[in-house]
């Protein structure tokens, strides 16, 4: 049987990648993204400086959870892990 070990935050980088694809790390997707954490219209966790946002948050946006899957499926810094036992 094999274990599914998923993400559950995502840094403002990614949620920028799930939501508008591909992206330069100040472009102006990524600040787009800021500023919508920022003004509160993707909810997010605070961890002093760094903000993040929670899975559900991003299932929310994205319509459905298959959604959600097939832009993680784009992102190459997300890896699912599958563990045997």
């Amino acid at each position: 049987m094999a274990l599914e070990i998923y993400k559950g935050l995502f840094s403002i980088k990614e949620t920028t990648q799930i939501l508008f694809g591909p992206c330069k790390e100040r472009g102006s997707d990524y600040v787009r993204t800021i500023r919508m954490v920022n003004d509160g219209a993707i909810e997010s966790i605070a961890d002093r400086d760094r903000k993040y946002v929670a899975r559900s948050t991003l299932i929310n946006l994205m319509g459905s959870e298959d959604e959600l899957k097939k832009a993680l499926q784009k992102l190459d810094n997300v890896v699912e892990l599958y563990v045997d036992n």
